[in-house]
């Protein structure tokens, strides 16, 4: 049986894999560059599409608690937009995936604030 504890640690790993492919940014001087970047947006998005379906659906998204159930609209929402922004090629929607409205430099990032809300549910 999975727990809440499985959970926040695969979105810790997905939060990790996430911000690596979606921050390699760099400096964006040359086409290049900019391509690198794309392709990290890519793969990023992709690697949230993939959790949602072929692991949060499977394996947490039978976990009976109120918290659960609330944490799998939000990332069947964020799959949601990751899909459309894959198929439209919206690179900037896939740079801003997990940005909370009125974020600042620092703040935490709607993966972490999750995986906040899920570790307050456990105990």
């Amino acid at each position: 049986m999975v727990t809440i504890n499985q959970l926040v640690r695969d979105l810790q790993k997905l939060n990790r894999n996430y911000s690596e492919l979606s921050n390699s940014r760099g400096e964006l001087f040359t086409k290049k560059d900019v391509e690198r970047y794309q392709r990290g947006l890519i793969e990023a998005g992709k690697l949230f599409v993939d959790f949602y379906n072929n692991s949060f659906v499977p394996n947490y998204s039978k976990i009976s608690s109120p918290v659960v159930k609330e944490v799998s609209k939000e990332l069947q929402g964020f799959a949601y937009m990751a899909s459309n922004c894959l198929e439209k090629r919206n690179y900037f929607g896939l740079s801003v995936l997990l940005t909370p409205r009125g974020t600042r430099i620092g703040d935490p990032n709607s993966l972490n604030i999750i995986i906040k809300k899920l570790k307050k549910c456990k105990k």
